[in-house]
């Protein structure tokens, strides 16, 4: 997946954190309009039943 929706080599896919792919993968998603709503940041002064 990394390889092909990211545009990363292997080499570069098999040196990557978890970390590193987690935050690609987060910016993919949010550039393809393709995160859920489960994934979008809120501000704390807007969260309800806290």
């Amino acid at each position: 997946m990394a390889t092909v929706m990211l545009g990363m080599s292997d080499d570069e896919f098999w040196r990557s954190t978890p970390r590193k792919l987690y935050a690609m993968i987060q910016v993919h998603k949010q550039a393809n309009g393709l995160e859920e709503e489960e994934d979008k940041v809120v501000p704390i002064d807007q969260v309800e039943g806290g």
